[in-house]
């Protein structure tokens, strides 16, 4: 069916994921210090590090043809938190107001500030400023900036400017 995107790629990587530690216990019994003549430890290495080897490679290799195939759609993505109504930057709230509120008091006002959200229809903007232990703490920029999804990457930028020199 040309219209369905199955995650194939993500699959495989996974895959190679979950394999790889099991795999590496072999390796790591095979560690065990032998004198003079080998006991079989090295033997036991060969077909589980290649193994390893190729499960890792393969894992790599299909993360860079999936991120060249990639299709970044800001506008779709602009569209799906707007659908949540601002609640993904709920944790980040409360990680502002935790210092000045202690963090569980924090964590408690920003719950009931989403439960307005979720019950209400509001945005988590409008819930957040209707608040006086919010507003006390934070100016109507310090809202906005907090709940502004595009200022809310963390060290994203560094590591996509770190992958794409990469792959280039």
């Amino acid at each position: 069916m040309p219209h369905k995107r199955n995650p194939v790629l993500a699959t495989m990587i996974r895959s190679a994921a979950l394999q790889v530690p099991s795999l590496s216990v072999v390796l790591t019994q095979s560690l065990m210090s032998e004198d003079e003549r080998s006991a079989g430890g090295w033997h036991a290495e060969w077909l589980v590090l290649r193994e390893c080897l190729r499960l890792a490679g393969g894992a790599a290799q299909t993360a860079v043809e999936l991120s060249r195939g990639l299709q970044v759609r800001p506008d779709r993505m602009a569209e799906n938190l707007a659908l949540l109504g601002g609640q993904p930057s709920a944790e980040r709230l409360a990680a502002a107001l935790a210092p000045r509120l202690g963090k569980g008091p924090a964590k408690a006002v920003v719950t009931h500030v989403v439960d307005q959200v979720i019950t209400r229809g509001l945005s988590l903007r409008e819930a957040t400023r209707a608040r006086p232990e919010i507003i006390a703490w934070l100016s109507e920029a310090e809202i906005d900036e907090l709940l502004d999804p595009a200022t809310y990457t963390g060290a994203a930028g560094q590591l996509v400017e770190e992958a794409l020199t990469h792959l280039s």
